[in-house]
């Protein structure tokens, strides 16, 4: 009687376990979604943005981001053979910022469609100086961390 006890107690356990756990991995999952998800994405920002580089003959490079300030902080600090590439010398000269990473591609698009002139007229309209605006990013995203990567 005692072992058919540990036979039936072995059996559920092996045969239950997994579905025990799995329900506690996803109502773990769904709980950290519900309350960690907004205050994880209030650095992230789903953007466009245009550098300037003044030594490259007045290069424009336009690329769309999921988190601007860690991607400004890559191109400032990769190494040179790395796939951002390191761009010390580029200024951000402007962007904006979108509700999505699919308006943010989309928004992209139409720019690069419209040719360069009209990367110039948005950057004189918003930013005629051509100041850098790496710093008002890292303002509006809070705290100013020395590596937003890590």
């Amino acid at each position: 009687m005692n072992l058919q006890n540990d036979k039936a107690r072995f059996l559920t356990y092996w045969l239950f376990f997994p579905y025990a756990l799995a329900i506690q991995l996803i109502s773990a999952t769904l709980i950290f979604t519900f309350f960690a998800t907004p205050w994880i994405g209030i650095m992230k920002i789903a953007a466009i943005y245009i550098l300037y580089d003044p030594s490259a003959g007045g290069r424009l490079y336009l690329d769309a981001t999921a988190d601007l300030q860690k991607r400004l902080w890559a191109h400032k600090h990769a190494p040179p053979n790395h796939a951002i590439r390191s761009l010390p010398e580029h200024t951000l000269v402007y962007y904006e910022i979108l509700e999505n990473m699919h308006q943010a591609l989309m928004r992209k698009r139409e720019i690069k469609q419209s040719g360069s002139h009209t990367n110039i007229r948005m950057i004189k309209q918003s930013n005629p100086e051509w100041r850098d605006l790496s710093a008002e990013i890292a303002k509006q995203a809070g705290a100013v961390h020395p590596n937003p990567l890590t």
